[in-house]
């Protein structure tokens, strides 16, 4: 997700999912929304830092892996019915690697 716009004081991509915002001084935490950034009205996800590095579509379930700048990492495992992550700071060759045997959560538990 790059980035939602605010528009009629609702933040979100979709507008049946929207958020109301009715203070946007405020940190709107709905999903991984984590920050509104005032002087564009442009809401920042917290895994806009992060870059695709790797897929594997090829095994069941999917996964994902993602890097920032500073060699932080997240996997994204998807199934036909969940999402869940891993994280680190390092390593993350090591952990792609082995990223099957690697414990995931909910997005609110790992973030």
């Amino acid at each position: 997700m790059a980035g939602v716009t605010v528009s009629n004081s609702y933040v979100g991509n979709n507008p049946d999912y929207a958020v109301k915002v009715t203070d946007v001084n405020s940190v709107v935490q709905a999903g991984n929304v984590q920050h509104v950034n005032v002087d564009n009205s442009t809401v920042v996800s917290q895994l806009d830092i992060y870059v695709i590095s790797d897929l594997d579509e090829a095994s069941s379930p999917k996964y994902y892996g993602n890097l920032d700048k500073d060699g932080n990492w997240y996997i994204l495992q998807l199934t036909s019915t969940t999402a869940r992550y891993a994280k680190g700071a390092s390593n993350y060759a090591t952990n792609w690697t082995n990223r099957a045997g690697l414990s995931y959560d909910y997005f609110n538990l790992v973030f």
